[in-house]
């Protein structure tokens, strides 16, 4: 029963980090809307993919390695 925990802890840990590594950047404000598509210019976009990708990459290890420990 408490592999089911572990395990559901990994898979929100997953959703959370893909939710933050393709989330959409927000307009600055006193910019144009052009520059807000523009994303890849802003540095705070490759954190957030960087974390979000580090993020999931936890979750899904955690999810694989108890499991398979479980199991084993």
């Amino acid at each position: 029963m408490s592999f089911l925990l572990v395990d559901l802890l990994g898979i929100v840990l997953m959703v959370t980090g893909l939710v933050i590594a393709f989330k959409k950047p927000r307009p600055r404000p006193g910019t144009s809307s052009r520059s807000a598509e523009d994303g890849e210019e802003d540095p705070r976009v490759y954190v957030r993919r960087i974390a979000g990708f580090m993020l999931a990459a936890f979750g899904l290890t955690l999810v694989v390695m108890f499991t398979t420990f479980h199991f084993a």
